[in-house]
């Protein structure tokens, strides 16, 4: 059974075992699909999303990828698959949940229509949310405090 908290200063629930049953929101070098394949050693397709409520930023010299809860904003990245338990390993290892660093919360994100994103031209575009705006639950990794700290 997975037990979870909820982060006292954004009242996210972090989460110490993963539901098997939730994609992954991912964003920065992990979202790109030759990155994330390699570290979990097999294809994965990645779908456009859109993660409300937060912000991207990048910490110190080094560019530490981390998301910051801000009221309107808006960060485009990328929803995976449903991952397997293997799966989360790597990825909890690779983004130091053990050390303390992130903390894998669920969030909700708003897949982006394809449609939208081609009628741009570039396909970079804002594109719009996914069918009637419609929200799904997902993963995210959160920066942690220590994070924020160590390479603040």
């Amino acid at each position: 059974m997975t037990r979870s908290t909820s982060d006292s200063r954004t009242g996210i629930a972090v989460y110490e075992t993963p539901v098997l049953s939730l994609p992954l929101f991912v964003y920065g070098k992990l979202a790109q699909e030759e990155f994330i394949a390699n570290l979990l050693g097999r294809p994965i397709e990645l779908i456009e999303a859109d993660l409300v409520g937060f912000r991207s930023e990048q910490l110190g010299e080094i560019r530490f990828p981390l998301l910051l809860p801000e009221e309107g904003a808006r960060v485009r990245g990328t929803i995976t698959p449903v991952l397997d338990a293997a799966d989360y390993e790597r990825l909890d290892a690779y983004g130091g949940v053990g050390e303390g660093l992130y903390v894998r919360c669920e969030v909700e994100v708003q897949p982006v229509s394809r449609a939208s994103t081609e009628a741009d031209g570039d396909g970079g575009g804002e594109g719009a949310a996914g069918p009637g705006g419609l929200a799904l639950p997902a993963y995210v990794y959160l920066a942690s405090g220590k994070t924020r700290q160590r390479f603040g």
